[in-house]
């Protein structure tokens, strides 16, 4: 461990804790905290006595802690650690995986267990840290484990996540991978779901390329040809050939510009408004949805992400405001 010791100690009382962990007994399992800096790390004792629970069926006749039990004690030790910030006092701290982890000495009755977690990475709710266990100087156990920092409301969620599908802050950015891959899915089966369903005419139907056009032209506003073909990387032979089919079918129209009379502005009809309010109306329908299901500081919190996504994380594409 890295951590430098206060000078005196920082110490934390078993009701002191309770302040802190929900854990109640018998699943309680750090006794005092020694020494800690909030947010940083902490160093915590158990007294292993014969009288625990976990010793009638672990082993009859030969009792040992067992080892996932000394992980949540390092565990709970962390938690310690990170909610200790104010800006914590009043989430939750949820094991959410364990990596590299070793069981060095057995741990039995009588042994005082001395806990140590340092905090060594933190990626918003998510952070991993460094844990060791001691007896009598011998390193009895270590592992990295990760957390969830999280309010009340949303923690039977992450807990059953903990407990189904132990993770590491990679396996947690592969999940993320797979969820928004998951909705974005969702929106484009449900719009093409609507659109089959809707036009009995194939000939007055747009084409996959048709679609991906009118989308483009949708989302500029009124673009120029040269703005199109700009945007979807065509030619201007080819982007005409493409918008003069749209024309046909009644999806778009040519409007002169006002600036400059030898340009011509792509306005998406009536028509096209009508097949594209299919696929806006179900984006309305989740939104609302959201509003019902999550709270306002969610609601704000998502817009926020959102708009980081969009304004940030995309900068390939421009859109007009």
């Amino acid at each position: 461990m890295n951590y430098t010791p206060n000078e005196p100690p920082r110490a934390m009382s078993a009701a002191e804790i309770e302040e802190i962990l929900p854990h109640r007994y018998p699943f309680a399992l750090v006794d005092k905290i020694l020494d800690y800096t909030p947010g940083q790390w902490a160093r915590g004792v158990k007294c292993v006595t014969r009288t625990e629970p976990f010793f009638e069926g672990h082993f009859p006749g030969h009792p040992v802690m067992p080892g996932v039990l000394i992980l949540e004690a390092l565990a709970q030790t962390g938690a310690v650690a990170a909610l200790s910030l104010p800006e914590n006092r009043e989430k939750l701290a949820l094991f959410g995986g364990v990596k590299n982890a070793r069981f060095r000495r057995q741990v039995i009755p009588g042994d005082v267990l001395i806990l140590e977690c340092e905090l060594i990475e933190q990626h918003g709710p998510v952070g991993i840290g460094k844990a060791t266990a001691w007896v009598d100087g011998v390193r009895a156990a270590n592992a990295e484990l990760t957390f969830f920092s999280r309010m009340p409301e949303g923690w039977f969620y992450m807990a059953e996540c903990a407990i189904i599908n132990p993770l590491t802050y990679r396996g947690i950015l592969a999940m993320l991978d797979q969820t928004f891959g998951r909705v974005y899915t969702k929106f484009k089966l449900h719009f093409y779901k609507q659109i089959f369903s809707r036009f009995e005419d194939r000939e007055a139907t747009l084409t996959t390329v048709e679609s991906f056009c009118m989308e483009v032209i949708m989302a500029l506003g009124e673009p120029t040809i040269a703005q199109f073909s700009h945007m979807m990387n065509l030619s201007t032979p080819n982007a005409a050939y493409k918008i003069n089919s749209l024309v046909k079918k009644g999806y778009v129209e040519r409007i002169q510009s006002t600036i400059d009379k030898r340009e011509y502005r792509l306005r998406p009809t009536q028509k096209y408004i009508e097949y594209y309010n299919i696929s806006y109306s179900y984006l309305h329908l989740v939104m609302e949805r959201a509003k019902q299901r999550f709270s306002p500081d969610d609601l704000a919190k998502l817009e926020e992400m959102l708009q980081v996504v969009s304004d940030e994380l995309m900068p390939e594409i421009q859109l007009p405001e």
